[in-house]
């Protein structure tokens, strides 16, 4: 016999039995009004059960997200491990496990960086002196087409995103194939172009 078979044998037979007694004449009152509650609290634990296991069996439809994925939750980058029947197990990158209720997956807007491909454009901003951009662009875009991780089938981009009287900011991007590897890389990137902007 299942959990779920047991539990509804128990409220069957608490039911029958509070029935029993108030018919031979036991105020039951208040052990029906007690008995209200605690279904009104059954019945919202319920639907909470079954909301997850209708996202679950929805999430598994649809597939579109999937043991392996990176996925941006709740503003955190995190990668599917297992898809449960009611709550997905997600690792962080700080290597912790997080349960999601599924109903939060399908309800929530959610970035699925692998969906379609597992590329993954990675940028950063470096701040220069405002002067002879011309050559400090054309060093910025030697270093990241020189990069030897990036992804081949992407060119990188470089862009002027801001300057006033001393100083202008550009952001450099390229693509890489792993974005669960976006912190280390982003930091490789940052040493190649400060590498070659110091000499």
């Amino acid at each position: 016999v299942t959990s779920y078979g047991r539990f509804v044998w128990a409220v069957t037979f608490f039911i029958g039995l509070a029935i029993a007694l108030h018919t031979i004449g036991i105020n039951m009152t208040h052990a029906f009004a007690a008995g209200g509650i605690f279904a009104l609290v059954i019945g919202f634990a319920v639907k909470n059960i079954a909301e997850n296991l209708v996202a679950g069996v929805i999430l598994r439809l649809e597939h579109t997200i999937s043991h392996g994925d990176v996925i941006e939750f709740d503003k955190n980058m995190v990668r599917v491990t297992h898809l449960g029947t009611r709550a997905t197990t997600a690792r962080t990158l700080d290597d912790e496990d997080i349960l999601i209720p599924n109903s939060k997956l399908i309800g929530s807007a959610v970035i699925n960086f692998t969906l379609r491909d597992p590329l993954y454009r990675l940028s950063t901003e470096v701040e220069v002196p405002a002067e002879d951009l011309d050559c400090v662009r054309r060093t910025l875009e030697e270093t990241a087409h020189a990069i030897d991780w990036r992804a081949r089938d992407r060119e990188p981009e470089v862009f002027l995103v801001g300057r006033n009287s001393s100083k202008a900011t550009y952001e450099v991007a390229v693509w890489i194939n792993n974005p669960w590897h976006a912190p280390k890389q982003r930091s490789n990137l940052n040493e190649s172009l400060w590498g070659r902007l110091d000499r």
